[in-house]
């Protein structure tokens, strides 16, 4: 396929597709990689055009942290299905800032978390289908299993026993709350601030703590089984044991 000549000097038009594969500014029109493996794949500023025959198609794809800003992707609508499909590919911190999308392009069952939208929005963690703006339209949303708080502010908020089960809660703040014995099982936790925060009792099953912030709180008699915790800030903390744990402590309890 041909090259953009002039916005590609640095990338290989011609590379073989896999992860990490430069791409940008390049002519992929009619592109069909669906299932492939093409994390960290750069198409800044590329054409993902429709051929005479074929829409662009990355269903199935691996496309975790991929470039896609500024990109053009078009559709033709006599072809089927009449959409750039992205259908169940993993969109993981892809970017798509200033990309153009003519038409209706298809992301039924993608993963677009943490993904930057075409308008610079961050998407919401959980966000599968559709970009959910981080932290809009959903800080009302009343306590519940699965409730998107995804950078809300809840500072101070009292939730004791709350039912908080798979909920969204990624970069929100937390800031001297309480929730003990809340059900937070599988949920998103990643990069709050829970400093100073009750937790006590809790039930953190498999939650993502990863770059969270729980300076000063308390996890006395929580359940951490399964939780990540890659990152997360516990100096000061009182551990599920009710001992404290030290300054500096991050990712685990010293």
């Amino acid at each position: 396929m041909a090259c953009l000549t002039a916005t590609s000097a640095q990338a290989a038009c011609t590379d073989a597709t896999g992860p990490n594969v430069n791409w940008s500014g390049c002519n992929k029109n009619g592109i069909r990689v669906s299932g492939a493996n093409l994390s960290g794949v750069d198409l800044s500023n590329a054409l993902l055009g429709p051929t005479a025959k074929y829409n662009p198609d990355f269903s199935n794809a691996t496309l975790t942290g991929a470039n896609f800003s500024g990109a053009k992707i078009s559709n033709n609508s006599s072809f089927s299905p009449n959409s750039a499909n992205f259908s169940n590919a993993n969109l993981t911190g892809a970017n798509f800032s200033g990309a153009t999308i003519t038409g209706t392009a298809n992301f039924a069952g993608a993963t677009l978390s943490g993904a930057t939208w075409t308008d610079g929005k961050i998407c919401a963690t959980p966000s599968v289908s559709s970009c959910v703006p981080l932290g809009t339209g959903t800080c009302t949303a009343a306590a519940g299993p699965n409730v998107n708080w995804s950078g809300c502010n809840k500072k101070g908020v009292q939730l004791p026993g709350a039912t908080l089960s798979g909920a969204a809660m990624s970069k929100a703040n937390f800031y001297d709350s309480k929730l003990p014995a809340a059900n937070l099982t599988g949920a998103d936790l990643s990069g709050a601030n829970f400093s100073m925060s009750n937790l006590s009792g809790a039930n953190l099953t498999n939650a993502n703590l990863t770059n969270a912030d729980l300076t000063g709180g308390n996890l006395s008699v929580a359940t951490l089984t399964g939780a990540t915790l890659t990152g997360a800030i516990l100096s000061g903390v009182v551990w599920t044991d009710s001992k404290v744990c030290a300054t500096p402590s991050v990712g685990s309890c010293n």
